[in-house]
């Protein structure tokens, strides 16, 4: 839930439904507001969609939020919005922006809003003007976590990637001008040599350009085969990125090559690429994450015989198996209902109506989410 003061402090804006059939619509919120003193509230938003973290502007006249319009895609990027105080006047700021928005924070002097935005396994800090001109504050291979201080003009957050998550400062006027304000992990790491990490760029399917990487030792020796082990962001929505992951360290440091895939239904890359897998769960993505692990296997140094998978909240989890070195689509066939149950629970929020396209709860219409995923 996303709420912030207004100036004067008698009044919260906030975001979220209040619907009594919200259970069902929870892609739905508006931003509201509610008096401090009586308890009164009510909706802003007029337009029906997905409206979050509100950020009143310091002279109070303004709301910056995040969302988008109401949709039935399985994926679509949250853009930058801002209305009057009163609810009215809403325009998006964003521009043609693609990306997730975040972390809104006005500019001191009310002439726009400070955000961040992932981008490619990266999370960079961008501004809009209240005439809505976007424009990027930093760039490179980051991972800004925060925007800045309105009261500072600095921001602070983990930025440097691979790295063991230290907090760094810098000031809006020369974002590269780091301050590091913690080394928590000095003592651990000084005698340690972290794994190396290479960026991938795979061709995959249609000819669609997707992201990963692959962390190892230091200088392994090529002429030997290695154990590898392959992770899967499709637990949700989301995308691996360039920040310090102490497991792929931990499993580099023990002989594997580790292998990381952002295939489509990824976020970081445009609603089109999210979007990709709607009712085709597993699809596209599929081909992706085989295009990925064929061209680390075709390098030669992988042990195919060592091959692990670690694979968060995919159905094709339950029922993997090797071709030789390739998974199987093993969940592209008859789903008994133990197990349609089992996938329908654990997905219970996307596989609502509202989540893939489905006209109703899975529990309403079991046939219609089984014959998506074993299509």
């Amino acid at each position: 839930m996303g709420w912030d003061f207004t100036p004067d402090g008698k009044s919260i804006v906030f975001d979220g439904l209040m619907e009594e059939t919200s259970d069902k619509n929870y892609r739905d919120s508006d931003i509201n507001v509610v008096d401090i003193a009586t308890g009164t509230m009510r909706k802003l938003t007029a337009q029906r969609g997905s409206w979050s973290a509100p950020a009143v502007s310091p002279d109070g006249k303004w709301i910056a939020f995040a969302g988008y319009a109401s949709t039935r895609d399985s994926y679509k990027t949250a853009e930058l919005f801002v209305m009057a105080a009163d609810g009215s006047g809403m325009k998006k700021l964003s521009g043609n922006l693609d990306r997730d928005v975040g972390d809104l924070t006005w500019a001191r002097d009310n002439s726009g809003v400070y955000f961040t935005a992932s981008d490619r396994g990266t999370n960079q800090l961008f501004f809009a003007s209240a005439r809505g001109v976007v424009r990027p504050i930093t760039a490179g291979q980051h991972m800004f976590s925060s925007a800045p201080s309105r009261r500072t003009g600095r921001w602070s957050g983990r930025a440097p990637p691979r790295r063991s998550r230290p907090m760094w400062s810098a000031p809006l006027t020369n974002p590269s001008q780091l301050t590091r304000l913690t080394s928590v992990n000095a003592d651990i790491l000084a005698n340690k040599k972290l794994g190396a990490i290479e960026e991938l760029w795979i061709t995959s399917s249609g000819g669609t350009k997707v992201q990963g990487g692959s962390s190892s030792l230091q200088n392994f020796d090529l002429s030997k085969k290695w154990p590898a082990a392959h992770g899967d962001s499709r637990r949700a929505a989301r995308m691996y990125n360039v920040g310090f992951s102490y497991m792929y360290q931990n499993f580099a440091a023990n002989g594997y090559v580790v292998l990381y895939t952002n295939p489509r239904g990824s976020t970081g890359y445009g609603s089109a690429f999210g979007n990709a897998i709607m009712k085709k769960y597993p699809g596209v993505d599929y081909d992706d994450l085989m295009a990925s692990v064929d061209t680390v296997v075709g390098r030669g140094y992988v042990d195919q015989s060592r091959m692990r998978r670690r694979l968060f909240g995919w159905w094709c989890a339950v029922q993997l198996d090797h071709r030789p070195h390739q998974p199987i689509r093993g969940c592209r066939g008859a789903l008994s209902g133990d197990e349609l149950d089992l996938l329908c629970r654990h997905r219970r929020r996307s596989l609502l109506h509202a989540g893939l396209g489905f006209e109703k709860p899975y529990w309403e219409d079991p046939k219609a989410v089984a014959r998506a995923v074993a299509a």
